[in-house]
């Protein structure tokens, strides 16, 4: 489900607001998109319960690692121009900031944080299961293998 209203008057309202930080293009505004939507239209509706996730939509360990047995990466994102090793845990029991220390868009190589990076990079975050969420969330696209996999 999501919020139609809030403390600026509707969500989309506040993904306005919140678009208008960042000025990004392609895969990244996608994200940012996203993001500021699901932050927009679920912060009025529940309450952060712990950093294990909303109330009605707990974070999950969807051991990412498992479906990619094959691979010499276990967390492959390849949305990017080349492909990039995530960590194991990645969006995974617990809200954090996944991406600040991540390349390409939030972080450098070395695991620096940009300093013009989107703000979104600091966006505390987790995995659910979107069969189980009653709050709203987006189905990931970087790992569409894993079913009901969400954000």
């Amino acid at each position: 489900t999501s919020a139609d209203s809030g403390p600026f008057g509707s969500a989309d309202v506040a993904c306005n607001l919140c678009m208008q930080a960042d000025v990004l293009t392609g895969a990244a505004m996608c994200v940012k998109v996203i993001r500021c939507y699901i932050l927009a239209s679920s912060i009025w509706q529940v309450a952060l319960s712990s950093s294990t996730g909303y109330t009605g939509c707990p974070c999950i360990d969807p051991n990412i690692p498992q479906y990619f047995q094959n691979s010499t990466c276990k967390v492959p994102i390849t949305d990017h121009s080349r492909p990039l090793c995530y960590p194991d845990n990645y969006g995974a029991s617990s809200c954090q900031a996944w991406d600040k220390l991540l390349e390409p868009v939030c972080a450098y190589r070395d695991g620096t944080p940009k300093n013009a990076a989107p703000s979104w990079c600091s966006d505390q975050w987790c995995f659910v299961d979107a069969s189980t969420c009653s709050v709203a969330h987006m189905e990931s696209e970087y790992f569409p293998q894993i079913p009901g996999l969400a954000f």
